[in-house]
């Protein structure tokens, strides 16, 4: 009798595992902690603090803040807490996208067991272990420790081992200060969108379980910041609907928001592509795939699952397209002028000189303008004329500089507001800074501070 009921408790067991297999966890989890994405720059919160991790453009060194800049415009110090994961033997190089330095320890001992945390050339690998609750740890493959926070808010000199916030390695406590949160970095502006994936030539049409309204308005979506997150809205017969997923995460929803289980979203810009991964708030290992006139949600990454975002003609100036002008500054009347036979090619003249002429373009694909001139005197090896882009560049030091390129790239393009006496030109992709003059004879790309003075406004006279 005793076999019996142990063979019996035994199928009971194997049923009981098998039926556990058979029906999966709900998919509503919130501390669901996704595989890392290759294609999307992070954020790195600690877990003790709740301090964002930074690197210092100037020297290198590695701390953490209190400040991040993630749901909106993004400042052009953003890149300061911006990191990208390369997988390489099941290992990670971590990359800051300020500079494009690799997170290093420094080989000499600061305390007994730590070592300062830099951003340099060293080939330095970290594993990355899941520890639940959305944390990792970051663990040196060259050295004995993680990554560990100072208590504090750091400083951007702090490379001591002792100051507030500076990041080290340490041998391993278990310590909260040594356990991290992945928080991919959003930079969809507030506007009004279409949305198309890189593969197809129309946008995606989010259809409501109420089906009205136009074609045209089914496709157009507005975000707006909600807490750190963003929602996607329609206006449909005067009615707002919200984005949003059923009760178990599978399907993607246009209706009123007690309809959706979810109308809250964050967007991830691929940096491969300059597309958007659409993901769920509470859900950050799902994206939104390309699927037609429909949409769904998958566990997938890649071009398939990515859409471009493009604004709805906001920028729109019909009066300076395709128009050719000359361009100077409100400040002092200095025109844009182009240094010759020189690569950093632009910078501001005396006032009175002839400026040069530039071709004001606009491109509805981006909602945006380029600014293109044609080059009389090109580059040495060539001959006859080549047509050149304004765009902005980057440097080490955090600052932004223009200069011009044969190829058109999404650095070349910008939009247009007329503001006082003149217009304001912004990078598309730095809607929180304008083009300004430096008072010296450079053009540069600047914050405006929630203010654009005269320094950051152009007077454009048509040729």
């Amino acid at each position: 009798m005793k076999k019996k009921l142990s063979l019996v408790l035994c199928l009971l067991l194997v049923w009981a595992n098998l039926f556990a297999f058979a029906v999966p966890a709900s998919v509503s989890s919130t501390n669901r902690t996704p595989a890392i994405n290759e294609d999307v720059y992070y954020f790195l919160k600690n877990a003790a603090t709740g301090y964002y991790m930074s690197s210092n453009p100037v020297n290198g060194n590695v701390y953490c803040t209190s400040t991040i800049y993630s749901v909106g415009t993004a400042p052009s110090s953003m890149a300061m807490w911006c990191f990208a994961f390369d997988e390489e033997n099941d290992s990670y190089q971590i990359t800051t996208k300020a500079m494009s330095l690799q997170l290093s320890v420094n080989g000499t001992e600061t305390a007994a067991g730590s070592y300062n945390v830099t951003a340099g050339s060293a080939n330095n690998h970290w594993t990355v272990t899941y520890l639940g609750a959305d944390r990792v740890s970051f663990r040196s493959k060259q050295f004995d420790g993680s990554l560990y926070a100072n208590s504090g808010t750091g400083s951007a000199f702090g490379t001591d081992y002792s100051a507030a916030g500076n990041v080290l390695l340490r041998p391993d406590t278990s310590s909260l200060n040594q356990q991290w949160v992945l928080e991919p970095a959003e930079i969809l502006p507030e506007g009004e969108y279409y949305f198309r994936n890189p593969l197809d030539t129309a946008p995606l049409s989010f259809y409501s379980l109420d089906v009205d309204g136009s074609l045209g308005n089914r496709k157009k979506l507005t975000v707006t910041k909600s807490g750190d997150g963003i929602t996607f809205t329609q206006e449909l017969n005067n009615t707002k609907r919200f984005l949003g997923t059923d009760a178990l995460d599978n399907t993607v929803l246009m209706s009123y928001s007690y309809h959706c289980a979810n109308t809250l979203w964050k967007a991830y810009k691929s940096i491969s592509t300059g597309a958007y991964y659409l993901v769920p708030y509470y859900r950050a290992d799902l994206h939104i795939i390309y699927g037609g006139a429909n949409a769904s949600l998958s566990q997938t990454a890649g071009e398939h699952n990515t859409f471009n975002a493009r604004k709805t003609n906001a920028n729109y100036l019909p009066e300076l397209n395709r128009m050719s002008y000359t361009v100077k500054s409100v400040k002092d009347n200095r025109p844009i002028k182009q240094y010759q036979n020189n690569m950093n090619g632009l910078y501001l003249g005396n006032a009175g000189d002839v400026g040069l002429t530039i071709d004001v373009i606009y491109d509805e694909d981006y909602d945006a303008y380029v600014l293109t001139f044609t080059d009389t005197n090109p580059l040495p090896g060539h001959t006859g004329s080549l047509d050149r882009y304004i765009w902005y560049g980057y440097e080490n030091d955090s600052s932004y500089w223009t200069t011009f390129s044969s190829t058109l790239t999404p650095e070349c393009y910008w939009t247009i507001t007329q503001m006082g006496s003149g217009y304001v030109f912004k990078p598309l992709l730095l809607p929180d800074c304008a083009l300004s003059n430096d008072s010296y004879h450079d053009l540069t790309v600047n914050t405006h501070h929630d203010s654009y003075g005269a320094d950051m406004q152009w007077i454009l006279t048509a040729v």
